[in-house]
């Protein structure tokens, strides 16, 4: 489910994102990064919302976070090219 709309999809179509310093979201494409994740779906408004949901993001990871500008601009790009697919 997506952290920012909560629109349900099969995990394949969702981004993954991880915790990593114990406080910074970091993308995880890959789905190896050990621990609890939080998924990001391909709309581009969940993209342009993502910033505005570090509440949501806190709540999923259960831990204040801290969602760096490189996290982000790397979800923009994917939903960019989840969009072509």
């Amino acid at each position: 489910m997506c952290v920012v709309c909560r629109r349900r999809a099969y995990q394949d179509e969702l981004l993954r994102l991880a915790l990593a310093d114990e406080r910074r979201v970091v993308a995880d494409p890959e789905r190896r990064q050990p621990g609890r994740g939080a998924y990001v779906c391909g709309s581009p408004q969940c993209g342009a919302g993502l910033a505005k949901a570090e509440r949501a993001l806190a709540r999923a990871f259960r831990a204040a976070v801290e969602l760096p500008q490189e996290t982000i601009d790397f979800v923009h790009e994917w939903q960019r090219s989840a969009s072509i697919k």
